[in-house]
């Protein structure tokens, strides 16, 4: 088992390498000059060469690149072009917005996506399965953006029941803050559900049919507890790697969201600092998405590793 968390550290790190140069050479890809945005529209050559000088974008690629990984192994990401605040400091103020949101969409999505995909295998070819595939089926169709705004309207300009637009801390006001997620949360745990009923019923329906379960049944052991002694752990494994991979997905790419309901997460810094051509601000809040997806990948790496042990070999 050690030997298996030390491969998975150390594929970890070369992916946090690999993202890391990545990210650094295509944000250089992007159009535009930082240095030509801080001037303005002044059009004095001079003054935009010596704003490039100052930020460092005059130096050749390797040079940067080097100065670029000597800070980030320092714990450095250098500060923001436009404000001058700490790249590290704007992260952690907008990394729990998009965690409260993606955290509790993913918990109540398992919560209710995975018994109802069992169940439906359990009934398989009767109505509740007809029904979660209907389901299902509609909310997969449904993209995102839509379905937030169409909340929006309902329960907000309609009814006036849940505020349209911000974001309350909720070490601040617990009732406020968790007012202004039910929709975002709700938006996200709606699309999430509908993946995770999908894969744990098409997981399960493949155990059920195993040797080992008709025997189960030929014993005489109760049907439920079939299910949830013999059938879940095996059936639980492939949509455990999906949640992974669903919530270090949704860590970087709820800016729809965040955009649609006001959340000052890490989506719609992202967003905000490719507009402004704010390198530092982009590089830093790649690699802390490319950060956590490693992190949590482990994670459920070992998770896995703890269902089935053949993983391990």
């Amino acid at each position: 088992m050690v030997s298996f968390i030390l491969r998975r550290i150390a594929q970890g790190l070369l992916t946090l390498a690999i993202a890391g140069t990545a990210v650094f050479l295509l944000i250089r890809v992007i159009p535009g000059d930082p240095a030509q945005m801080l001037v303005g529209d002044v059009g004095d050559p001079a003054m935009v060469a010596s704003m490039r000088a100052s930020l460092g974008l005059d130096r050749p690629l390797p040079q940067q690149w080097l100065l670029f990984v000597t800070d980030l192994a320092r714990g450095d990401l250098g500060a923001s072009i436009m404000t001058g605040e700490q790249v590290r400091d704007v992260i952690m103020q907008a990394f729990p917005v998009t965690a409260s949101v993606v955290l509790l969409a993913t918990t109540i999505a398992a919560l209710i996506g995975i018994p109802a995909g069992m169940w439906a295998a359990w009934r398989q070819g009767r109505a509740a399965d007809y029904l979660l595939i209907g389901i299902t089926s509609l909310l997969l169709s449904v993209p995102t953006f839509w379905s937030g705004l169409i909340v929006l309207v309902i329960f907000s300009v309609e009814l006036g029941w849940l505020p349209a637009l911000g974001y309350v801390p909720l070490t601040e006001d617990l009732r406020a803050g968790l007012i202004a997620l039910i929709m975002p949360v709700g938006v996200l745990t709606l699309a999430e559900l509908a993946t995770l009923a999908r894969m744990m019923r098409s997981s399960t329906l493949e155990v059920l049919r195993l040797d080992y379960i008709t025997s189960a049944h030929a014993r005489g052991i109760a049907p439920w507890s079939v299910l949830l002694r013999h059938v879940f752990r095996n059936a639980f494994a492939p949509t455990l790697t999906t949640l992974g991979l669903m919530l270090g997905h949704l860590l970087g790419g709820v800016v729809v969201i965040e955009k649609i309901f006001g959340l000052p997460g890490i989506g719609r810094l992202l967003v905000d600092s490719i507009v402004q051509r704010d390198y530092p601000i982009v590089q830093g809040c790649l690699l802390f998405v490319a950060f956590v997806f490693v992190i949590v990948n482990l994670i459920v790496d070992l998770l896995y590793a703890a269902l089935d042990p053949r993983v391990r070999v």
